[in-house]
């Protein structure tokens, strides 16, 4: 009786480290297809192990997320038109009996999200990959605590460069001070290596409403509105210091909005000051010594081949006369491949910070809500979508 031999493609599969080197050059959407080939294959690719060494670095981000009127949809924006983003929480048990939820930060591949229940219960908060499509619901720090939008401020922090462990950051509203009239905050830190919460330092007052953060060089960052004062929270040294004041010139009235997000390890704020037809792109440095210009913008060519962009007096081209914003600044693998995505009217495109030049972005699938969805004011329009096989 003859003896049946192995096939050369079990031979390679039983060989694990053969098999995982090969794994490690295929492209993350390739990854997510071949869990479904053996209990192996899927034991390998969901290792964390493994998905630190695919991913031992953030990606540049590929595309973002928006909001839609129906609370358990979100839409997608590619930037390319040959690529797709799987939808975020395709049936998953976060959602199910919910009212809806809504995406709060994303941070190297990973987002933060928050759901409220159809019981009107306190939310819950969850962290998300929307790659694999899984996630991760976070404790109570204690059985007394409340988690409400009223009393809480979440960041997540992520550096898949520094660990496969992510932390979150919240800060509770404890009170009022009663001369100030500011708020009285105490800082909590979630690791995902320990499953638990810890106190960080003793209650402080503070004008800020600590929303919209963004990670960045170890800590959680947030902007202050005009000349109030910014902060951010190491998430090592777990100390709150101030950042340095926001840019802008003196005598001019700001827009109301602005951007301030990280790509690819670069911290960005645009300011939009003064009767100019551009603005300026800023980083700040990692010593945090001072905000620099990275970029100067202009927008003449934009506005010549988009003139529905322009309200009012049509030889008035001021930024304040203009209908605009800023959704994201993505920092490419080489300098003149960085670019930013803004909202015009009944679009979006995407500029070239380098070359100065602009390209339509792919059509979403739902124009009017996109439209609404994108005119939204504030700071953060979409969430990035970065690929990753990192763990929750």
């Amino acid at each position: 009786m003859e003896t049946e031999h192995p096939t050369p493609a079990e031979i390679v599969a039983s060989i694990y480290h053969l098999l995982t080197r090969i794994l490690l050059l295929l492209p993350i959407k390739s990854l997510t297809r071949f869990k479904s080939v053996s209990k192996e294959w899927l034991s390998l690719i969901s290792d964390p192990a493994f998905c630190h060494l695919r991913n031992p670095n953030p990606n540049p981000a590929i595309g973002l997320f928006f909001p839609s009127d129906e609370p358990h949809r979100w839409l997608s924006l590619p930037f390319r038109a040959n690529r797709s983003i799987p939808p975020p929480f395709r049936s998953s048990e976060f959602t199910r009996d919910s009212l809806g939820f809504r995406i709060i930060q994303s941070c190297n591949g990973l987002l933060l999200c928050i759901s409220t229940p159809r019981s009107h219960k306190n939310p819950k908060y969850c962290v998300y990959n929307p790659t694999t499509n899984c996630f991760s619901e976070l404790p109570k720090p204690n059985e007394r605590f409340v988690f409400s939008n009223a009393v809480c401020r979440m960041s997540l922090a992520f550096d898949p460069a520094m660990s496969r462990h992510y932390n979150v950051v919240c800060l509770s509203v404890l009170s009022v001070g009663v001369n100030s009239g500011n708020k009285v905050f105490q800082i909590r830190l979630y690791s995902s290596e320990t499953g638990s919460w810890q106190l960080c330092g003793e209650p402080f007052e503070a004008l800020l409403n600590f929303d919209n953060g963004v990670y960045w060089n170890g800590a959680v960052h947030w902007l202050g509105s005009g000349k109030g004062d910014s902060f951010y929270f190491n998430i090592d040294t777990q100390v709150l210091d101030k950042m340095p004041k926001r840019p802008g010139r003196q005598g001019w009235n700001n827009r109301t909005d602005y951007y301030f997000g990280e790509s690819c390890g670069h911290l960005h704020l645009t300011e939009m000051t003064g009767p100019s037809i551009g603005f300026n792109v800023y980083e700040m440095r990692r010593d945090y010594s001072e905000w620099f210009i990275v970029h100067k913008v202009n927008l003449s060519s934009v506005v010549y081949s988009n003139p529905e962009m322009v309200v009012g007096r049509a030889y008035e081209f001021w930024l304040c006369n203009l209908v605009f914003s800023v959704l994201a600044i993505i920092r490419g693998e080489r300098e003149e491949d960085s670019f930013l995505v803004m909202q015009l009217p009944g679009k979006a495109i995407r500029y070239n910070l380098v070359s100065k030049t602009s390209e339509n972005l792919p059509v979403l699938e739902d124009t009017d809500t996109i439209e609404r969805c994108l005119r939204y004011p504030g700071i953060h329009q979409g969430f990035q979508y970065i690929e990753s096989l990192s763990c929750v």
